[in-house]
């Protein structure tokens, strides 16, 4: 049974895993989440990009972005900022 579990967990936590390793190298979309009350559009500036998707999560939202660091987004309210390109692979998402 024990066995059963380790593999049902591992089965639904690789996926997320995946996602959150270092990018090799930084792509030109940043997944980008924030609280709700964070202001996504002082956030999508400070990244010196532009908002491409999704219109309406309340804690997310990929961003187009040629800076090579993130920095000043987590300075505006973000709570974490990734490599978006898979994300947006999987949204159907094309920047």
């Amino acid at each position: 049974m024990r066995v059963l579990v380790m593999m049902a967990a591992l089965v639904l936590v690789a996926p997320v895993l995946a996602l959150l390793q270092p990018p090799a190298g930084l792509s030109d979309v940043a997944l980008v989440v924030l609280p709700p009350w964070a202001d996504r559009s002082a956030v999508v500036a400070a990244l010196d990009g532009a908002a491409i998707g999704p219109g309406r999560a309340p804690f997310a939202v990929l961003v187009q972005t040629s800076q090579a660091h993130w920095q000043g987004g987590l300075d505006a309210g973000a709570w974490w900022i990734a490599d978006g390109s898979a994300v947006a692979m999987i949204c159907g998402v094309t920047a």
